[in-house]
């Protein structure tokens, strides 16, 4: 039977002192695979597990010798550049050995859970002052629900505080575990009604709805943070907000509310991938952006705040 430390998942980023996501200093800790597809999302390369190259123009010298190396022909010169097309990209790397100026990059890193866990401890002694700690986002963590359990038990067994950003868009059971071994839970709540939720992100939420449902109260009387992406025209209405509210409520556990106003700080991934960037030109929402919907949320009786990070 395989131990927990030696299951291995792949991972496309890690964000050491992060401090939006959950108390004191994080470790955030990406990893691939996500059941979403919304139209705002802020990380491309995080929705497959599939290994992409990313592509830094800025560090392109125009060498050609990604496109020699390259064996499905995926990439190609336009404009000085050399481009890749995804549709044809196998993730191979072979362009990534090529380069000598560092442009093209893998999204993937395979670990285990333990090589995550022991990467958190390097980190250890800022988590004692600041009451920090290892925070699984994603894509959606609990997409790979085998890897993402395990580096969460072995966290847990060493005493390492634990968090988890969850869309709650998987197997009730994969949800209800890691609440379980979850110090704090950030769940996502982008639309009440469903038809809405198929059009931002692809895919019903019935399966979101019913997974919170299920966890509240939470076991261990953890509060769950549930946030709020504000995405102009897409699902800042009233109706929509108000909709979300009255179902947090709903749950009667006291639980805690953030609204996340939109940003753009994902459009640079979508030139590094060579795709286009669905909001170009848009700018990034302030805090007061955000009023209406605090004030909204708030007249239902709950707990919120603006995170613009």
């Amino acid at each position: 039977m395989e131990k927990s430390q030696d299951i291995s998942g792949y991972v496309f980023n890690v964000q050491r002192f992060s401090l939006h996501d959950g108390p004191g200093i994080r470790t955030l800790v990406f990893l691939k695979g996500c059941p979403l597809r919304c139209v705002w999302c802020a990380n491309p390369e995080g929705l497959t597990l599939q290994n992409q190259v990313l592509y830094d123009k800025r560090k392109c010298q125009s060498c050609g010798a990604c496109k020699v190396a390259c064996p499905e022909g995926a990439i190609f010169e336009e404009g000085g550049y050399f481009l890749i097309n995804q549709d044809l990209c196998t993730g191979c790397g072979a362009c990534v050995i090529a380069c000598r100026y560092g442009a093209k990059s893998l999204s993937n890193k395979e670990m285990t859970a333990r090589q995550v866990v022991d990467l958190c401890h390097k980190d250890r002694m800022f988590y004692r002052n600041s009451v920090g700690g290892l925070t699984l986002g994603g894509g959606e963590p609990l997409f790979q629900a085998k890897f993402a359990l395990a580096i969460l038990e072995l966290a847990k067994a060493s005493n390492l505080h634990t968090a988890v950003e969850t869309s709650a868009c998987v197997k009730t059971s994969a949800y209800e575990a890691a609440v379980e071994l979850s110090d704090v839970i950030y769940t996502d709540i982008k639309a009440i009604d469903d038809d809405l939720h198929k059009r931002i992100a692809g895919i019903s939420n019935r399966q979101i709805l019913d997974n919170i449902r299920s966890v509240a109260p939470t076991p261990a009387g953890q509060k769950i943070t549930f946030r709020i992406p504000l995405i102009p025209g897409i699902n800042s209405t009233v109706d929509n907000i108000r909709a979300i509210g009255e179902f947090i409520v709903s749950l009667n556990g006291g639980h805690q509310v953030e609204v996340l106003p939109f940003h753009n700080f994902g459009e640079a991934k979508y030139e590094k991938l060579n795709l286009a960037y669905p909001f170009a030109g848009a700018g990034n929402m302030k805090e007061t952006d955000a009023a209406f919907a605090l004030g909204i949320l708030s007249n239902l009786g709950l707990t919120v705040r603006v995170n613009t990070h």
